[in-house]
């Protein structure tokens, strides 16, 4: 849970740093956020498992969504 925070975090950091307050401009920032956590990771131990977790997530939320 500790890295979506973290990621939740820097994609807030990205909108306020970009003055672009979107939706799709803080999916870009969760995006970079993913990519810098996924970067720090081995050094972290908080973060451990994180990266891998989140392509899982968004494979069953897309499963599931072609289910219902």
């Amino acid at each position: 849970m500790t890295g979506a925070i973290w990621n939740l975090l820097l994609g807030l950091a990205w909108v306020l740093l970009s003055g672009d307050f979107t939706g799709l401009n803080l999916l870009v920032g969760m995006i970079f956020g993913y990519i810098a956590l996924l970067l720090i990771e081995p050094q972290v131990d908080a973060l451990k498992g994180y990266p891998a977790r989140v392509p899982r997530i968004i494979g069953f939320v897309g499963f599931f969504i072609k289910e219902l």
